[in-house]
């Protein structure tokens, strides 16, 4: 019922606002969305009290009273009494007998457009409130994920067979399914999907077939999961028209194409495409200069620590890189997950040398991990005791831009030691970890072999529950200690915190919800402390920082055999088709879509959103997202104004045991007066070797002047990266436009059949803003 009183009253509203927008006097220009949704909220929370009362109510006198409420001034009572209307109209409805029930929807909508323009205006809040497609929009996401729906449903439905067949074969090689890592990959295949539906180009599904086995034969799971994607998509289209006289199922077709590539693969191959076999990819990028003896020895001790580990399923691949100064001595290889003991070996074999200036090539060991092609969503961890050199803000910007293409998490293990010359700092890698959900930990070398199961547990799928602290900010004086309360559900097998701080964390505690102070699995050391707490106790837990520790900044992160868990994109509508951007842009409301994992363990209806800042304060509060396609509760989608700092979406309600839960969003968001996005491939994502490929983008400019941009690239295998056209173009202001880049072999590497190039795209505007974008193909005969 709240869901439909809801989407009637942001119909209306939209229409209200529609018909200013045709109207130059209009007096309602200003609008203030997140006041819509918060006055939306207070009348929702109004409707559930009035459903408790048995009394009878007529609708005239309701009508009248708000009217007069609202003459008075009295929009609390004004609201009340719609709310008490609202649940009298729901009433009648679900009562009627003999003839067919009404939509209580239209009967809501009918009795708000009864109170006039002039009432509603100032009981939504409308005259002081930035114009927003608030009911229409809601609509076009939720047929815009329908699609998805359905190919996800057939993806899981096929996944349990598998674990299904699994638990009645003891001879099956998938032991260790991880279905968190299971749900990492469907949302991945989903942002594919996505991308394949703005392409107009029609493929043929046995092609794509065998595109998929050839990717995965060669090691190239980031394109088989495309290219699936892309088949998904072009069965959606197949059946969007009618076949005979009936559309056939989706779903089924679907279905029936997956099992096609179940047996076409193999057992062994299939489990590759949805990260069945296993875990993550293990990312090490270690710095190899003259100092970092220790450090090699204690990653390698780290390394073989977590192979042996029983905890959980062993890493499904591993990654070195290694840097050095000059850049020429580093490098980086990618082994198998029956190949541990040659990665082992390798870090062992690695030799301290060179260095002198202590700025190091940091930047592009983390970059050539990364290009190495891990299973998307794994950590990566840099052990290093110097800066980074060429770390500006561009080289920044596109390495988490990479980093966000592969689902990546930056964790350093740095000692801070090397700060020659004066002035270099280890800033960048603070951004990089904040910005892509990681950790930065200050730590001893002689202390880094006891950050094994720290380094275990990020390799788990872990949901972030809370982060803060007060870095950039003073603490307040007349405290002594900050207590931090983190809720924990009853979904939760595993707790990791671990906080940084400016001075001594020798006092930081963590107490149990019955208040005993917990010491096992604590690590501390100078300025980091780590807790790991297996089956926590449900309830709120407090976390305390004392005022001698300085500033600090925690994370608290959990995991479970399946997390409640969300991922979020922002979507804008153009030419007909729904865009996925990375970043709300500025000057228009921020369109949210968010799909939660884990949902069967969640009281749909108790969903409730925060937006907070980086450092935990929240922003704007309690909004109430329109749950979209159905009861399921996978799909919510909500619209607010963001605020101009990063910010993070915090999701909160109750499990199915009743249990107050919250998971807050790994990586921050920030509005950009530049967005990017990708929406045309001329070789589906592979080139050949020595070929060519194009790509089509488009760029807004969100600003409210005209933006005169330049665009620079940077790639793995040395290709020809051009923007077709002039290399300085115009963007109007609120307005976008194209660019066309080609990707041409110009002499050089042409690149091993099955790898990776990946072309980051990095857009500057004449006001120091800045846009980036990454386009990944498959190498190919």
């Amino acid at each position: 019922m709240l869901d439909k009183a809801r989407l009637a009253m942001t119909e209306v509203v939209q229409d209200i606002l529609s018909s200013s927008i045709r109207t130059p006097n209009s007096t309602l220009k200003n609008i203030n969305l997140n006041q819509v949704n918060q006055v939306i909220h207070q009348i929702e929370r109004f409707m559930e009290q009035a459903d408790l009362s048995r009394k009878k109510y007529k609708l005239p006198e309701l009508k009248s009273d708000i009217k007069e409420a609202v003459e008075l001034g009295n929009m609390k009572l004004a609201r009340r009494t719609l709310a008490i209307a609202l649940n009298t109209i729901e009433k009648s409805s679900s009562g009627m007998a003999g003839r067919r029930k009404r939509s209580i929807k239209d009967d809501i909508k009918n009795f708000l457009w009864d109170l006039g323009k002039k009432t509603l205006s100032k009981m939504f809040a409308l005259p002081g409130v930035a114009i927003d497609m608030m009911g229409r929009m809601y609509e076009e996401i939720s047929k815009h994920l329908v699609t998805m729906d359905k190919a996800r449903l057939a993806m899981i439905e096929v996944v349990q067979d598998i674990i299904s067949s699994t638990i009645r074969n003891s001879k099956s090689i998938l032991k260790n399914i991880n279905l968190n890592q299971v749900n990492q990959v469907i949302h991945q295949i989903e942002r594919f999907m996505e991308q394949a539906d703005l392409s107009r180009k029609k493929y043929k599904l046995p092609e794509l077939k065998s595109d998929i086995k050839d990717a995965v034969k060669l090691g190239n799971i980031k394109f088989a999961r495309r290219t699936l994607a892309i088949a998904l998509n072009t069965i959606e289209k197949n059946n969007s028209k009618p076949a005979g006289r009936r559309r056939r199922s989706i779903k089924q077709d679907v279905k029936t194409f997956l099992e096609n590539i179940r047996k076409y693969l193999g057992e062994t191959m299939y489990s590759k495409l949805f990260a069945l076999d296993g875990g993550k990819t293990l990312i090490f990028a270690i710095d190899i200069t003259g100092s970092m003896n220790d450090v090699i020895e204690a990653a390698k001790a780290i390394a073989t620590e977590i192979s042996t580990s029983k905890r959980r399923a062993p890493p499904s691949s591993y990654i070195l890189s290694w840097f050095s100064d000059p850049q020429d001595l580093g490098g980086a290889i990618k082994k198998k997950k029956d190949q541990v003991g040659e990665f082992v070996n390798k870090i062992g074999n690695l030799v301290a040398r060179g260095g002198g200036d202590c700025p190091e090539y940091a930047l592009e060991g983390m970059f050539q991990a990364i290009q190495a092609n891990p299973e998307y969503g794994s950590p990566l961890f840099v052990f290093t005791d110097a800066p980074s050199k060429k770390d500006t803000v561009e080289n920044v910007e596109m390495l988490l831009c990479l980093a966000e293409e592969y689902g990546i998490t930056i964790n350093f293990f740095t000692q801070e030691e090397c700060q020659n010359p004066p002035g270099s700092t280890f800033e960048s890698y603070k951004k990089l970890a904040s910005k892509s959900g990681g950790s930065y930990l200050p730590i001893e070398d002689t202390e880094l072999k006891r950050l094994a199961n720290f380094t275990d547990a990020e390799l788990g799928t872990p949901a972030t529950v809370k982060c803060g602290g007060t870095i950039s900010k003073k603490r307040k004086k007349r405290s002594t200690v900050d207590e931090i309360l983190i809720p924990l559900d009853d979904t939760i097998s595993q707790l990791v915190i671990s906080a940084t701080t400016e001075k001594n964390a020798n006092g930081i505690s963590l107490h149990t919800p019955s208040g005993v102070a917990w010491t096992e699995g604590m690590n501390r050391f100078p300025n980091v402390a780590i807790y790991i707490v297996d089956s926590p106790m449900v309830g709120n837990w407090k976390f305390r920082v004392p005022v001698d520790a300085g500033k600090y900044q925690y994370t608290v992160k959990v995991s479970s055999t399946e997390n409640i868990n969300f991922n979020h994109g922002y979507m804008k509508n153009v030419n007909k088709k729904i865009l996925e951007l990375k970043s709300p842009i500025a000057g228009e409301p921020a369109q949210v879509y968010l799909t939660i994992s884990g949902e069967k363990q969640i009281q749909n209806n108790s969903i409730r959103m925060d937006i907070v800042d980086i450092y935990g304060k929240v922003l704007i509060p309690d909004i109430k997202p329109v749950r979209l396609n159905g009861k399921s509760g996978l799909r919510y989608t909500l619209i607010f104004d963001p605020p101009s700092d990063q910010f993070k979406i915090l999701i909160k309600g109750r499990t199915s045991k009743n249990k107050v839960f919250q998971r807050i969003s790994q990586r921050a968001s920030q509005v950009k007066p530049l967005v990017l996005k990708e929406f045309y491939n001329s070789g589906r994502y592979a080139i050949k070797q020595g070929g060519s490929a194009f790509i089509m983008l488009y760029l807004f400019n969100g600003m409210g002047t005209d933006q005169v941009f330049r665009t620079s690239f940077k790639d793995n295998l040395g290709y020809k990266v051009s923007l077709l056209g002039r290399k300085r173009t115009t963007v109007r202001a609120k307005s976008k436009t194209f660019l066309r880049v080609a990707v041409r072999y110009g002499g050089g590497k042409r690149g091993r059949v099955g790898q990776n190039e990946n072309v980051i795209i990095l857009v500057q505007g004449s006001h120091g803003a800045s846009a980036t974008e990454v386009v990944s193909f498959m190498i190919k005969k």
